[in-house]
């Protein structure tokens, strides 16, 4: 173990933090087979981690910093686009590389989250005290910025909008799959269900493979299950696959949910790494 990092869930008087941290190198030879070979091959530091929270206890296995900033600053979008759009930069090279198991204590009567709210930015007392732990563990020192760059903006249709309202009985979800169709041809399945625009514009994200931009005004919830033609993934604008049959993202998002898809350039939040350091033993 390197070490420990003790605090309490205070609020005027100081950062939120864990009650008790431990923060140690992986051990390669002991991950299991299912983390181990979860590395992806486009960008490692992304994948290849395991993560487990509870009421009482945070646990991250093989991650590295790279990732652990993405949940800490609340950086929503998928750590590819964070990676492709160099929206997360200034790193040194063992920031992706270095991995790190993590355990840690969560304070008494702080809200219960789940790994997904976590990795959507919904987890704001969990997110502190991450921060909290990498500022004093690591070093890590984070400041924002925005750039200018190729996005596409999600806007209102011109006959409005046609979202369903949501399931109540149903909890909050938001879900993108491959399926097969009537024609056994694999489609692009989005599944919502108390999503606002804001969380559909991310969840689209992997497939436009660049930060989309909710500029519909709106801020209620929706219910949506809709599905198109899996996308061409070479170089230039989205567009569906030369033998596919579906329609496309562009026509369903505008014929069965009233809303548009442009391409553009855009102000994006970025963040720069001023500083980040091993941490040390004690």
């Amino acid at each position: 173990m390197i070490g420990l990092v003790s605090g309490t869930l205070m609020h005027a008087q100081g950062p939120l933090a864990f009650d008790v941290a431990s923060v140690r190198p992986t051990d390669p030879g002991g991950l299991p087979p299912s983390v181990s070979r979860a590395v992806s091959d486009r960008f490692p530091a992304c994948g290849g981690y395991s993560l487990q929270i509870d009421p009482a206890r945070f646990m991250a296995t093989n991650v590295t910093l790279y990732k652990l900033i993405t949940w800490a600053y609340r950086i929503r979008y998928s750590c590819y686009i964070v990676n492709d759009g160099h929206l997360l930069s200034g790193e040194p090279k063992w920031a992706l590389t270095d991995r790190f198991d993590i355990q840690a204590t969560i304070p008494v009567g702080t809200p219960a989250y789940t790994p997904q709210q976590l990795q959507d930015g919904a987890a704001p007392d969990l997110q502190a005290m991450l921060l909290s732990l990498l500022t004093e563990r690591f070093k890590v020192a984070v400041h924002r910025d925005t750039k200018e760059m190729s996005v596409y903006e999600l806007t209102l249709a011109t006959r409005g909008p046609k979202l369903a309202a949501p399931d109540g009985d149903k909890p909050k979800r938001e879900t993108m799959r491959l399926d097969p169709d009537e024609n056994k041809e694999n489609v692009v399945h989005l599944l919502g269900n108390k999503a606002s625009t804001a969380d559909l514009a991310h969840l689209i994200e992997p497939v436009t493979n660049t930060p989309v931009l909710d500029r519909t005004g709106l801020t209620d919830e929706y219910r949506f299950d809709v599905k198109f033609a899996v996308l061409d993934p070479s170089g230039g604008q989205i567009g569906n696959i030369p033998w596919a049959t579906g329609p496309s993202i562009f026509t369903v998002l505008q014929g069965q949910l009233g809303l548009k898809l442009t391409p553009t350039r855009g102000p994006v939040d970025v963040w720069v790494i001023d500083r980040a350091e091993k941490p040390s033993g004690n």
